[in-house]
């Protein structure tokens, strides 16, 4: 009887330390399965109090959060990565609560991730789309994050469907969805709005927003305007447009060096100058100001290029192009490069500043282009000039209607 009774204590012993090392070994869906609530389920149910959202959505949410938790006990392929995305929203409620849109992002993140459940076993590849049939733009898939709200991605398709595809009215309707992504905040007197990313990147820190999706929206936006009319596609525009006025660490992506300002590619990481993040918002700018009347984002495309004509040494390398550099608080200690661009991005590189020389009138950007340009070539490389004549012809012949 007594050895009866240490086996059966050696077994339960032997159980629990499995049911402990499990949890220690996934800890994120531990904690998510055992949780009878929490700040995301309080802060649902203070969105509904508050009257920042509906009962019906309210509902809506905790299903999705119930069907998520069986998925996250389940050996799919995206199981863990559902665990990740209730885990990152909970740290946002923890930590300053959700808004309306927070909210619609988590909805529609979670209808997104169990609709490819559902239709799928594999697992996603780095990027790889999803497309809702109720949306118009795809969610793309981060590791271990699952599918994701996109804001450049989406920008990507829109740009997809209006320069490669002759797709005008597929275009309007992907900015037409994004309209529901905007957030508006204020900070002093400027009201300004963002498109966030809710995935991390770079660092762990979310929400964040990106000088390309604030620039490039704005221009899309204001195309969108002068496509249709509608002032909500222009009141959009103007919202991105004054992000740029928005310092770091404020919620806004700008940053003053002593060269002028720079607008960082990731707001949660200001310290890394992304070269073709840079030139892309700045490319968003100049085509938002010539649809739209606005001195202050003249003035920020201005004193952009400005600091651009400045940095531009720092990113050469024997004739090829950095990806980015390192910022630091002496202008002294930037290093020549953090990362050399690829040939892609290289390419990129020739053919964003072809576009601001034109735009800008630059001779510094032109000089830049002939000098990039020329190391693929002897590189033994194809020119990156034809192209760039291309897309800059496309884009002029838009703003010019």
């Amino acid at each position: 009887m007594f050895w009866k009774k240490i086996i059966v204590m050696l077994l339960f012993l032997t159980l629990f330390f499995i049911v402990v090392m499990a949890g220690l070994l996934s800890p994120t869906r531990n904690y998510l399965q055992n949780r009878k609530d929490g700040f995301l389920l309080n802060a649902i149910n203070d969105a509904v109090n508050s009257g920042v959202i509906e009962k019906k959505d309210s509902d809506r949410l905790f299903y999705l959060i119930s069907k998520s938790k069986e998925v996250i006990s389940s050996e799919h392929p995206l199981s863990d990565d559902l665990a990740d995305i209730l885990e990152r929203f909970e740290r946002m409620a923890m930590r300053e609560g959700l808004s309306r849109k927070d909210l619609l992002v988590l909805e529609k993140t979670l209808e997104v991730n169990l609709k490819y459940v559902n239709q799928s076993r594999s697992e996603p590849e780095l990027f790889e789309r999803f497309f809702d049939p109720s949306l118009s733009f795809p969610f793309v898939y981060i590791n271990g994050q699952g599918f994701n709200f996109h804001p450049i991605n989406a920008l990507n398709y829109a740009t997809e469907l209006l320069e490669y595809k002759g797709d005008e009215l597929g275009f309007v309707r992907v900015m037409g969805d994004l309209l529901d992504y905007l957030e508006v905040e204020k900070v002093r007197d400027i009201e300004f709005g963002v498109l966030k990313f809710y995935f991390a990147w770079e660092r762990e820190s979310i929400p964040w927003i990106s000088s390309i999706s604030q620039g490039i929206g704005s221009a899309y936006f204001a195309l969108a305007y002068s496509i249709t009319g509608e002032t909500e596609f222009e009141r959009a525009a103007r919202l991105l447009a004054n992000s740029f006025q928005v310092p770091s660490g404020m919620g806004g992506f700008r940053i003053e060096l002593d060269y002028g300002p720079f607008y960082v590619e990731y707001s949660n990481a200001p310290f890394d100058l992304v070269l073709n993040g840079f030139m892309l918002s700045l490319k968003g700018l100049w085509i938002y100001s010539q649809i739209i009347e606005d001195s202050a984002a003249l003035e920020a495309f201005s004193s952009g290029i400005k600091t651009l004509e400045s940095l531009l040494p720092k990113y050469d390398v024997e004739g090829w192009s950095a990806y980015s550099i390192f910022y630091s608080w002496s202008v002294e200690s930037y290093p020549t490069f953090h990362g050399m661009a690829s040939e892609r991005y290289h390419r990129l590189h020739v053919r964003l500043l072809y576009f601001l020389g034109k735009a800008s009138g630059s001779q510094v950007l032109k000089a830049y282009v002939e000098k990039w340009d020329n190391c693929l070539i002897k590189a033994g490389l194809k020119s990156e000039i034809e192209r760039a004549k291309e897309e800059y012809e496309f884009w002029i012949s838009k703003v010019l209607g």
